[in-house]
C-alpha cells in the first residue's frame, strides 16, 4: 500500500490480485475512508486487456492519471501500449 496526495487529498493505492476475475488490480480509496473505491484499473490474465473502472463521482483528472501510471508500472506487463486499455 502506498499513500499519494493530490490537490490537498490524501489517497492510498493498493494492489492485489484476483483469483475470481483472474488477475491482479491497482485500487484507489480515499485515505480518510480506506474502503471506498474510487478507482480501479485490473488487469486479466486471461485475455491481457486492461480495463478501468471509477465510482462515478467527480475525481481529479491529477488522480486518474496517476492511477493510471502505476497501474502501467506496476501490473502485468507494465504495457503502455493505449490500444490495450477499455
Amino acid at each position: 500500500m502506498s499513500a499519494v496526495r493530490i490537490e490537498g487529498r490524501n489517497y492510498w493505492l493498493v494492489v492485489g490480485s484476483d483469483v475470481e476475475r483472474d488477475g491482479v488490480f491497482l485500487e484507489c480509496t480515499p485515505e480518510s475512508d480506506g474502503t471506498q473505491v474510487l478507482v480501479e484499473v485490473f488487469f486479466s490474465d486471461k485475455d491481457q486487456s486492461f480495463t478501468v473502472q471509477t465510482s462515478g463521482g467527480r475525481l481529479p483528472v491529477a488522480l486518474l492519471k496517476l492511477v493510471i501510471a502505476e497501474a502501467e508500472r506496476r501490473l502485468p506487463p507494465g504495457s503502455l501500449d493505449e490500444s490495450r486499455w477499455t
